[in-house]
């Protein structure tokens, strides 16, 4: 007996990244870039842990909870 998938979104969900001057992009603990030049991740489907440091400004840390094809913009300006 074979079964069909629903027809879903395309699986992965994208977030785009704006960082003023700049941020060292981490998701879940991995270094994913620098922002810019790095302006989006591709990230799979659930919950993931989204830090941007720069030096020794405290980081910006955002938890996102994301559906498939989903896609979501992070801002953050670090003050000098």
């Amino acid at each position: 007996k074979r079964t069909e998938t629903a027809a879903t979104p395309s699986g992965d969900a994208t977030v785009q990244i704006a960082v003023a001057p700049w941020g060292e992009v981490v998701v879940d603990g991995a270094v994913r870039g620098v922002s810019p030049p790095l302006t989006q991740v591709t990230l799979a489907p659930g919950l993931h842990t989204v830090e941007i440091r720069n030096g020794s400004s405290p980081p910006f840390v955002a938890r996102v909870e994301l559906k498939p094809g989903e896609k979501i913009q992070l801002q953050h300006r670090f003050e000098p």
